[in-house]
């Protein structure tokens, strides 16, 4: 998922949970909380999709700084319908922010 799609996902969940926009200050904290919970989701289940030799592999791009595009294609071609698992991943949390009050 690209930046401008989970920054478009977060804005409608700060929506949807009907906070007042008016509140600048408020929601740029929201979004922002929202934007470090929701790269700790996607990245948990990442890691628990990739083999443990393949996560010494993905540390390694971390460390040495690649590009996303590497990153991307390095999992793409190590998990299974990479698509699909951050697709449920984002539901999964939107179901559970907006459920909670």
């Amino acid at each position: 998922m690209n930046t401008k799609n989970l920054d478009n996902y977060i804005d409608q969940l700060v929506v949807d949970k009907g906070f007042d926009l008016g509140n600048v200050d408020l929601v740029k904290r929201v979004k922002d909380e929202l934007y470090d919970l929701v790269e700790d989701a996607i990245n948990s289940e990442i890691v628990n999709k990739l083999s443990q030799d393949k996560i010494s592999e993905f540390e390694k791009l971390f460390n040495n700084n690649v590009s996303d595009e590497v990153v991307v294609s390095f999992l793409k071609s190590n998990i299974e319908n990479l698509d699909q698992v951050i697709e449920s991943v984002l539901l999964n949390f939107r179901n559970i922010y907006l459920d909670n009050n």
